[in-house]
């Protein structure tokens, strides 16, 4: 028992510093921040708020959406993000820190931007299957995975191209030009969904058998 242990808590780990390297990968490489950061850098664009304190609220507003839809079926997964918000963006303020490099040229960004995917997807797939406490933001499409009775790939891609359209939205309406999208983003938007979906075909059983939450015969 202690050794599933060991492996759950290994990999729900390993998935917040795989989805904090994509993110910052998608962010370093010019070509648009990723869709789960698009929507609260935005609106720090458009209302001059601190970037990280943007990113806080976004969170904040991803668990009262799983709270909303779930109602009486919400558990203490949904309230232990509330204060897991500010360990998440810690993390990702702290990784991001520490990669400082950065891509010289639309070539090194474009060979930069599938690591990125992988990266942000293999980490949410990691979480998602470890059933512990998801990222506020990808807690989301875990619901609506539910909901529509699909795959948290497919429901990825959905709230993924909602979190596009709600950017571009807002930078339309208050900044009056594109600040927060670009092709990354629209990658992020197509492939980050498809990359859970292929990470959970290759490795999802594996994962779990080892973390104790299924059993393999």
């Amino acid at each position: 028992m202690k050794k599933q242990t060991f492996w759950r808590a290994f990999f729900y780990c390993l998935g917040v510093v795989f989805l904090s390297i994509g993110i910052t990968i998608n962010t370093r490489t010019g070509l648009g921040l990723s869709c789960v950061t698009s929507v609260p850098y935005s609106v720090s664009e458009a209302f001059s708020i601190p970037f990280s304190t943007a990113i806080f609220w976004y969170y904040i507003l991803c668990v009262v959406i799983q709270v909303a839809v779930k109602g009486r079926k919400s558990t203490w997964k949904e309230f232990a993000q509330f204060p897991m918000s500010y360990v998440f963006s810690a993390v990702q303020a702290w990784i991001a820190a520490r990669m400082t490099f950065s891509f010289s040229s639309l070539c090194q960004s474009a060979l930069a931007l599938p690591f990125a995917v992988c990266f942000t997807g293999f980490g949410i797939a990691l979480m998602v299957n470890m059933e512990f406490v998801p990222n506020p933001a990808d807690g989301v499409p875990v619901v609506l995975s539910a909901v529509i009775k699909k795959s948290v790939g497919l429901s990825k891609n959905i709230t993924d191209t909602c979190c596009v359209l709600i950017a571009l939205a807002v930078d339309l309406l208050f900044t009056g030009g594109i600040v927060s999208l670009g092709v990354g983003t629209v990658a992020a938007m197509i492939f980050n969904g498809r990359a859970v979906a292929l990470f959970d075909k290759l490795f999802k059983n594996k994962i779990k058998s080892m973390a104790g939450l299924i059993t393999i015969c």
